[in-house]
C-alpha cells in the first residue's frame, strides 16, 4: 500500500499532538488541586481540557487523552478506609500514558468524601448546572463523564459490595 494511505490527515495529527502535549493548567476548563494519586504516587493537580486531562505536580506530569481511557473503576467499599473512594482510570490496551520515562496502564486517584468540592461547571458540564458540587469522586466522575466521548455500559464500573472483601477476607 502506498505510504500516503498510512499518513494521518494534518488536522487529525494536530489534534493528536494537542491531546498529548503538556499545557498550562491555567488554560484548562477545570482544575482540581492537590488530588492524592496512588499511581503515580503523590498529590497532583488534575486539569481538564477539551481532548485530554493532565495530572501534574512540581516533579512530574502526564497527559491522559480521553480516547485512551477504557474504564473508570469507582471503588468506594474499601475495608478499614471509610469515607474514601478510589477512582482508577484504566487505559485501553496498547495506549499507555507517558509519565516521564514510565508508561502507565492506569491512573489511580484516592479521594475523601470530605470536604466537598464546589467548582464552576465548565462548558462541557453545563447540562449539570452552573456548579459541580459534591465529594471529590463525584465531581471527578461528572467531569470524566462529560468529556469522555464513547461511553459504553462498562465504561464506569463499581465494585459489588456483597462480594468485595479485603485481602484479609473481611467485608466492608
Amino acid at each position: 500500500a502506498p505510504a500516503e494511505q498510512h499518513a494521518k490527515p494534518a488536522k487529525q495529527k494536530q489534534q493528536q499532538q494537542q491531546q498529548t502535549s503538556l499545557r498550562d493548567p491555567q488554560a484548562a476548563d477545570a482544575v482540581l488541586q492537590g488530588v492524592p494519586l496512588i499511581i503515580p504516587k503523590g498529590k497532583f493537580d488534575v486539569a481538564f481540557f477539551q481532548h485530554s486531562m493532565q495530572v501534574s505536580n512540581k516533579q512530574t506530569s502526564a497527559v491522559v487523552p480521553y480516547s485512551n481511557i477504557h474504564h473508570v473503576l469507582v471503588i468506594d467499599a474499601i475495608p478499614k478506609m471509610p469515607n474514601t473512594t478510589n477512582l482508577v482510570l484504566v487505559m485501553k490496551r496498547g495506549h499507555p500514558v507517558q509519565q516521564g520515562k514510565n508508561q502507565l496502564d492506569l491512573i489511580a486517584m484516592q479521594t475523601r468524601d470530605q470536604p466537598e468540592l464546589q467548582i464552576p461547571a465548565p462548558s462541557a458540564c453545563q447540562h449539570l448546572g452552573t456548579q459541580l458540587t459534591g465529594p471529590a469522586a463525584v465531581v471527578l466522575s461528572q467531569l470524566l463523564a462529560s468529556y469522555l466521548e464513547d461511553i459504553q455500559d462498562d465504561t464506569f464500573l463499581t465494585a459489588e459490595s456483597s462480594v468485595f472483601t479485603s485481602s484479609a477476607g473481611e467485608h466492608n
